[in-house]
């Protein structure tokens, strides 16, 4: 579930709307010129192309994951590196190359003797496991069902989502079918089998207090968040407060220096655009800075290597009781350093 913009993004990305209206008119007037190549890609066709491309299959290749005889591959596998990336995927590209993607390799399967029930196999390769979670995280589906392969990973009707160290694992299918639903939950379990990592995927809530947390909302911002640049790798999650939503944020950086020095740039940005800095009228953390913009307020922080806070918190004091619980939370992860 991605994060819901708030009322700063919101106004910048209006500004940018009004500019692609004219670019918007010209792509729907293109429209109206049909290129009959694209039938090739509509639902009918494919079991038609896939059953070809399964004929010319070279035995010799090596599979994604080697999965029973009632699940077929159909082709070879397909390798993408960074350059190739937008050839596959369109629009997604800048979201997994700015998360550290390094390699794609995809491929199809059909369920045998069942017509048209298909699905193909993602399996991203990123630099870390950071980047892994960063894209599941802002690709996560409102149906999702946790499953259990790996701690982070879920199903939805026809598609399956699976983080595994460094892996991120995208299984989409042709129809939203159980069988279909069964051999993806087979192919991913296979990959996490026989594609050993260092480290399995950790918690990424582990920094953020429990109590009225949504874990399904915990979210990581692989760069400019909230719109700013140079603010990146920020984890995000929502609470429910006094029957409000709230955000919290927290960032690891290099050093202590470095994550005050990011808060205090942070907090310029905001009155950059029109925010108040209103630490000495509401009561505050120690050192920590309240910033109120377009109706909201920001609560900035550091603590050691963190940078932390709350996001477009509709009253302070929601932003200060969430800001308290989250320093709290930090010190035990960093004994010995205060909120500045």
């Amino acid at each position: 579930m991605l994060p819901k913009p708030g009322k700063f993004e919101t106004g910048i990305s209006l500004t940018i709307m009004l500019l692609l209206v004219v670019i918007a008119a010209g792509i729907l007037w293109r429209q109206a010129d049909f290129n009959p190549a694209v039938e090739v890609f509509q639902p009918q066709h494919q079991a038609e192309r896939l059953s070809l491309v399964a004929a010319d299959r070279k035995a010799s290749e090596v599979d994604l994951v080697v999965l029973p005889g009632e699940i077929s591959p159909l082709g070879v596998p397909e390798t993408f590196g960074p350059r190739q990336l937008a050839d596959k995927i369109d629009g997604k590209a800048p979201l997994y190359l700015s998360a550290g993607f390094e390699k794609l390799t995809s491929q199809r399967f059909s369920l045998k003797n069942q017509a048209g029930q298909w699905f193909e196999f993602y399996a991203y390769r990123m630099r870390d496991q950071q980047g892994a979670f960063a894209v599941f995280s802002a690709q996560r589906r409102p149906d999702a069902r946790p499953d259990g392969i790996t701690r982070q990973s879920y199903q939805t009707a026809n598609a399956q989502f699976v983080v595994h160290g460094h892996y991120y694992l995208e299984l989409i299918a042709s129809q939203a079918t159980e069988p279909l639903s069964s051999a993806m939950r087979q192919a991913a379990l296979e990959f996490v089998k026989s594609h050993e990592v260092k480290t399995e995927s950790v918690d990424p809530g582990a920094l953020f207090p429990p109590s009225g947390l949504d874990r399904g909302s915990i979210t990581l911002l692989a760069e400019d968040a909230f719109g700013f640049a140079g603010l990146d790798q920020v984890m995000t999650a929502i609470y429910h407060l006094d029957g409000k939503e709230v955000m919290a944020f927290v960032s690891k950086r290099k050093d202590a220096r470095e994550a005050e020095a990011l808060a205090a740039a942070y907090r310029v940005f905001l009155k950059r655009f029109g925010g108040e800095d209103v630490s000495g009228k509401k009561q505050s953390l120690p050192a920590g800075h309240m910033v109120r913009i377009m109706e909201a307020f920001e609560l900035v922080f550091s603590i050691g290597p963190y940078l932390a806070g709350v996001h477009e918190a509709p009253e302070a004091s929601l932003a200060l009781t969430l800001g308290r619980r989250l320093a709290a939370r930090i010190q035990e992860k960093e004994p010995g350093h205060d909120p500045r």
